[in-house]
């Protein structure tokens, strides 16, 4: 079960976090320098302009694809990732790594029915649970409320050129979007595939994204020298 699936959520929820982190960042150290930007020549201003802007655009893609609706063929978002396990729940697969995982479920406060599950005889338990509970979360007010805001941008600002500049998108509200997806990749992985996403405060994916963006902080410390 989780061969195939796992292949499907690391080119899919896994890939569009990392995306979606790393394009932040990116936007983020440019902001950063915003006031020694300002005083470099045009054709540089505009360089890095265009490189925040197309930033933006791809984080809002991004989390906008993980936090899509499914369709009938396969999508890099988190529901149709749940319906993968849903279907497959019943191929009782072993838990190979319960007392990380209870104790990484212990961490996310998440439910007793899921965390009892680790342990269940009947293997198909914990994908079951697995789905009921994230689904659940995913459908809470805090997390739909997130996601109306970054489809508004998406389609009003990135898809459509609209007359829309009172739309803002909070950088807190799109890092709790990404928090609870890497929540659901950490918990599935976890216990299939031993696979550490976040741990503590820590997250890899983030820590990946970093070097992935370090590039944009190299080139304007050249600029500095």
């Amino acid at each position: 079960m989780t061969d195939f699936i796992f292949d499907e959520f690391k080119q899919g929820v896994l890939s569009q976090i990392h995306d979606a982190e790393r394009n932040i960042l990116i936007w983020q150290h440019i902001a950063d320098e915003k006031e020694f930007l300002e005083t470099q020549p045009e054709d540089v201003q505009q360089l890095y302009s265009f490189l925040q802007l197309a930033a933006q655009t791809n984080f809002v893609l991004s989390v906008g694809k993980l936090f899509d609706k499914p369709k009938n063929y396969p999508t890099q978002c988190i529901l149709y990732f749940l319906t993968l396990v849903e279907k497959r729940a019943d191929k009782n697969l072993e838990i190979v790594e319960d007392s990380s995982t209870k104790m990484l479920l212990a961490r996310y406060n998440a439910s007793h029915f899921l965390i009892k599950a680790v342990n269940s005889e009947d293997w198909s338990q914990f994908p079951k649970h697995f789905v009921t509970y994230y689904r659940e979360k995913y459908n809470s007010q805090q997390v739909q409320d997130d996601i109306k805001q970054v489809k508004l941008m998406r389609d009003k600002v990135v898809a459509h050129n609209e007359a829309t500049e009172s739309i803002k998108l909070e950088f807190e509200l799109v890092q709790r979007l990404l928090k609870f997806a890497t929540e659901v990749v950490s918990v599935f992985g976890m216990p299939y595939h031993s696979t550490i996403w976040e741990t503590g405060k820590i997250s890899m994916i983030t820590e990946n994204a970093k070097r992935n963006a370090w590039f944009v902080k190299s080139g304007i410390q050249k600029l500095k020298k």
